[in-house]
């Protein structure tokens, strides 16, 4: 088999509740089918089909990659230090790299569903975030990381401050992520990434953040969103993703329009 030049690593299966569209069994069958050797699950706020993944995945001679996105508290500038005082939250994505980052990764989720239980929202600081990194990837999130929001508000220096506490608490396993959905966000700050990733010589890395598994599940997939918000599909201001949020084949992930990059970029997944 020839080396893959990319591997999902941003997927959210049928156990992101209300929000994936992909089921374990038919996102290994199509993992196998497209010779892709691993791929990883990262649904938001759980890793409950952990077990579907191990049941599924070997068998069809697809390693399985564990993981989660999960909220982190939008670190706000105070006085050039950080501080979780801001009520917005950015997404990260945490990938288990061996035992002892499976278990540094319950303890995440203890904190982030126990310790701001009282706070509404579930989600971490982004000081606990530095705290038990052994073992695990992290992943920052593409445009609604903790990178794209400062990138999109013009606070470069913000982002490089964020970028080296990152890089210090995740050395050798922090990855800057860029995504290619068509949105103006995505374009407005994949320079900014790519400029971050040469500057503190941080891999960049290719992903999709797959919904659903096909594009014509796009419109059923949109209908999935607006049960879970109580919303209607005719109405404008609410949570949409964009059609290309699908599982992506290979060739889709290096042709030019999604990743024209792919080499002189040192993608090394997605």
């Amino acid at each position: 088999m020839l080396e893959p030049k990319f591997i999902h690593l941003h997927v959210h299966t049928a156990y992101s509740l209300l929000e994936g569209a992909i089921k374990m069994p038919k996102l290994a069958a199509w993992a196998a089918e497209h010779n892709m050797p691993a791929i990883a699950a990262t649904d938001t706020g759980n890793i409950c089909g952990a077990m579907a993944m191990m049941h599924e995945m070997p068998p069809k001679g697809v390693q399985p990659i564990l993981g989660t996105q999960l909220l982190v508290k939008s670190p706000k500038k105070n006085k050039n230090k950080f501080s979780d005082e801001a009520d917005t939250f950015d997404k990260v994505v945490f990938l288990v790299q061996n035992e002892q980052g499976y278990k540094n990764l319950l303890k995440y989720f203890s904190k982030y569903y126990m310790d701001s239980e009282k706070q509404g929202t579930p989600h971490l600081t982004f000081e606990e975030i530095l705290e038990h990194t052994e073992g695990l990837l992290l992943l920052t999130g593409g445009v609604e990381g903790l990178l794209g929001r400062s990138l999109l508000n013009g606070q470069k220096e913000w982002a490089e401050k964020i970028t080296e506490k990152l890089q210090k608490a995740y050395p050798n396993r922090l990855y800057i992520e860029l995504q290619r959905h068509g949105t103006e966000q995505e374009q407005a700050t994949e320079q900014g990434f790519i400029d971050l990733a040469y500057k503190y010589n941080i891999p960049l890395v290719a992903t999709n953040d797959a919904y659903f598994l096909t594009p014509d599940m796009y419109e059923a997939h949109d209908a999935l969103l607006c049960i879970a918000e109580k919303t209607y599909v005719s109405e404008q201001n609410r949570r949409r993703v964009t059609p290309e949020h699908y599982l992506k084949t290979e060739e889709e992930m290096c042709a030019s329009k999604y990743c024209s990059n792919c080499q002189t970029l040192r993608l090394y997944g997605g």
